[in-house]
């Protein structure tokens, strides 16, 4: 399971006492005002890795450091075309958080980042709809050579 800075993030039930859903809560600056969302359900994990300096010797490429950050991807569904058109606002957003609980249940927000690009929001064929959005959490840096 995925961490940041010793935090796990996952969507395994919570804490039999706490009074929420597994899932990727994210909280951000709409238009509005500050918004937030519970993505339940699965959250898919992948890696974006690049390098921060390389060198050839002997005709191999070696790296002198590199830079790798989660990335995940969410989906919320079942939700009404109002309610897509209210969590698309995180599209928009330069502010966007992903909430993530401590042992203690207390939350901690990580700046996390959404590349621009184009996003399903919502289709007239369908009643009910699916969002699913990707998002990237801070860098770290690996060891140097």
């Amino acid at each position: 399971m995925p961490t940041f800075r010793g935090l796990l993030i996952s969507t395994a039930s919570p804490v039999e006492t706490a009074c929420r859903a597994p899932g990727a809560l994210l909280h951000w600056l709409s238009p509005t005002g500050w918004a937030t969302w519970l993505f339940e359900g699965v959250i898919d994990t992948g890696k974006v890795v690049s390098s921060r300096g390389q060198y050839t010797q002997a005709g191999v490429k070696l790296y002198t450091q590199k830079e790798s950050a989660l990335l995940l991807t969410v989906r919320t569904a079942n939700i009404s075309a109002d309610e897509a058109d209210a969590v698309a606002t995180v599209f928009d957003s330069i502010a966007v958080y992903l909430l993530v609980p401590d042992t203690s249940d207390a939350f901690h927000p990580i700046p996390v980042s959404i590349e621009p690009g184009t996003f399903n929001v919502h289709s007239t064929r369908e009643l009910v709809h699916t969002i699913e959005l990707s998002f990237t959490l801070p860098a770290h840096r690996s060891q140097r050579r």
